[in-house]
């Protein structure tokens, strides 16, 4: 039972518009699986945000946006096993409610969006990295790196322009980032957010640090070495 734990407290300004991008390694030996990379629930236990990345029929499922009869949902099937496992792979998801588009971003590039999307995302109580919200299902086994979560639906270039690097405050959309974790520790149980707001988060079960080359990820360009946490219990 391995999870990380963000704080409420992120999500107190997410209302209408929200991207959640990160790196992402699935285990190539038992992708895909029914799992979560991440899900966030409100105070009744609703799904308000979440991602399968794949379920385990090799589907991508993107919800996002709650109201009394449901919540928002876009899904497409991978063709290609080693955009999800066995492979470093970049994904953003996005949402406007005011224009009703879910986005989902594949390494940089628009990979299947849909409109008629107009639930907001408000009301986040709980929301957790590497299983379902409530922490007691739908592990995720693989790795995570470099995970954002943003109350704005970024554009295009947007999501590109900090791919293979690290966040600043020179980014455009910098006053919109909620939070950052770039899981550069190599021990313990804080994943610390690189944002001024210090919403660190709690790592559960103990999550695994783990260290790859940068080069493995093309991240930043450069052979250095990050760490990330492995969800593989």
């Amino acid at each position: 039972m391995d999870f990380i734990e963000v704080p409420e407290s992120v999500f107190s300004s997410l209302n209408s518009m929200v991207t959640v991008a990160f790196w992402q390694y699935g285990d190539p030996l038992l992708q895909p699986q029914d799992n979560s990379i991440f899900e966030g629930i409100d105070s009744a236990g609703s799904r308000v945000l979440n991602v399968h990345l794949p379920w385990s029929n090799g589907k991508v499922y993107w919800d996002a946006g709650r109201d009394s009869t449901g919540y928002d949902r876009i899904n497409q099937s991978v063709s290609d096993p080693s955009k999800y496992r066995g492979k470093w792979n970049h994904w953003a998801f996005t949402k406007d409610a005011g224009t009703g588009r879910m986005k989902i971003y594949l390494n940089g590039q628009l990979w299947f969006n849909q409109g008629s999307r107009y639930r907001k995302m408000n009301g986040i109580k709980k929301f957790r990295i590497g299983s379902g919200g409530t922490g007691t299902n739908n592990f995720y086994d693989g790795f995570i790196d470099e995970f954002s979560i943003w109350d704005k639906a970024l554009s295009d270039s947007a999501v590109r322009e900090f791919m293979y690097k690290d966040i600043t405050s020179n980014h455009t959309d910098y006053q919109h980032l909620l939070a950052y974790y770039k899981f550069n520790s190599t021990n313990g149980f804080t994943a610390t957010d690189a944002t001024p707001a210090g919403h660190h988060a709690s790592l559960v079960g103990y999550p695994e640090w783990q260290s790859y080359k940068g080069k493995e990820a093309t991240f930043d360009n450069q052979a250095h070495i990050s760490e990330k946490p492995l969800n593989s219990e």
